[in-house]
């Protein structure tokens, strides 16, 4: 009877793995002439304290010019932070662990991103995904974590979620509305103080976000909306249902406006 609770769980955890994979898949990146990507590889392992680590993040090559250069600095740093973050939380622990069999007292950080470009009018904008999988030693299993970055590749800014929108608009809320309905038939949640939390319109509920050409991404964390087994849940919010809300000057005002040309 474990078993076959084990196994059901596992293989709950894994559709719904696989559903916040869905978004980023088969999409066409959508450079200017002369750039393109590469993924940079970056490993890292010490005995004592004990740690593993893998980071797969982009890069732009080709004939770069000073945001294309920016970029790949902004994401180095990044990719950096997660990895001296995790180092900082091993040797924390280490005390803790460093009596335990060897065997069982290894700690692994594993980096991996989903990318999307989006080409809105004269703009280019990168959008990228890191999905942090972790490991500490004696937990009782692994954890997620993500981290996004969003960038105007033409004016060399990072972009944040209230660039997008009106001053003084209430773009939370129409995202949180949204974010809601869709979640509840995504996981089939009823209403409950967790889930309510988790989605209400606060800035820090909608911190993980990415730019599709069809519209704006949301990556929920662990255990923020629904239980472990939920993994990660993702909402697409159509560029349509924010029209009311997108400021004239956003980045991707042409993607509200004739929706074609977002690609």
């Amino acid at each position: 009877m474990k078993k076959l609770l084990l196994l059901v769980i596992v293989v709950l955890f894994s559709q719904y793995v696989f559903a916040e994979q869905t978004a980023f898949e088969k999409k066409k990146l959508s450079l200017p002439n002369g750039f393109t990507f590469k993924s940079k590889m970056r490993h890292e392992s010490s005995k004592e304290p004990p740690y593993q680590i893998k980071a797969k993040s982009p890069e732009l090559a080709g004939n770069l010019n000073s945001q294309a250069k920016q970029f790949n600095q902004l994401i180095d740093t990044a990719v950096s932070g997660q990895i001296d973050q995790f180092k900082k939380e091993v040797v924390k622990s280490f005390p803790d662990i460093k009596n335990l069999p060897e065997s069982v007292r290894q700690n692994n950080l594993d980096i991996f991103y989903d990318l999307s470009t989006v080409s809105a009018g004269s703009q280019t904008l990168l959008s990228v995904r890191f999905n942090n999988e972790f490991y500490f030693a004696g937990a009782a299993h692994p954890g997620r974590k993500i981290q996004v970055v969003n960038y105007d590749l033409q004016t060399g800014k990072q972009l944040a979620l209230n660039d997008l929108f009106k001053a003084n608009s209430n773009y939370l809320n129409v995202i949180a509305t949204y974010s809601r309905e869709q979640l509840k038939k995504e996981l089939q949640q009823q209403d409950n103080d967790w889930f309510e939390k988790g989605t209400a319109p606060k800035s820090e509920n909608y911190k993980n976000w990415n730019l599709l050409p069809e519209g704006i991404l949301f990556t929920f964390e662990e255990y923020q909306v629904a239980a472990y087994v939920f993994g990660q849940p993702e909402v697409l919010v159509p560029y349509k249902v924010l029209e009311s809300v997108i400021a004239p000057a956003s980045p991707i005002a042409a993607c509200v406006k004739t929706p074609e040309s977002c690609k």
